[in-house]
């Protein structure tokens, strides 16, 4: 089974069904504020049900504890880096 999303060939909006899309043309002004409206409620709710959601807070735990070690990692190649770069600037300036 493929991975992602299929191509859109520069159309974003590739993922919206056919039948929505003639429907949204076809209403009038009012009609689209009420599905605004409507998809704004579906936004609201849907983010109530992720907060509230167990088994994607345990997810989250979990994951946070998988990266810890390679935020540490990255953490120190940072630091690591900046020391390296101090350094080779003090040496640049004492050659010059």
């Amino acid at each position: 089974m493929p991975r992602g999303r299929p191509k859109s060939n520069g159309n974003p909006f590739v993922d919206l069904p056919s039948e929505w899309k003639v429907k949204a043309d076809s209403s009038s002004i009012v009609e689209l504020n009420a599905v605004l409206a409507e998809i704004a409620k579906s936004e609201e709710q849907m983010q109530l049900e992720k907060e509230s959601d167990p088994d994607l807070a345990s997810a989250k735990e979990e994951y946070e504890e998988a990266m810890a070690g390679y935020r540490e990692a990255k953490r120190l190649n940072r630091l690591k880096t900046k020391y390296t770069l101090r350094v080779l600037a003090a040496r640049e300036q004492r050659a010059s």
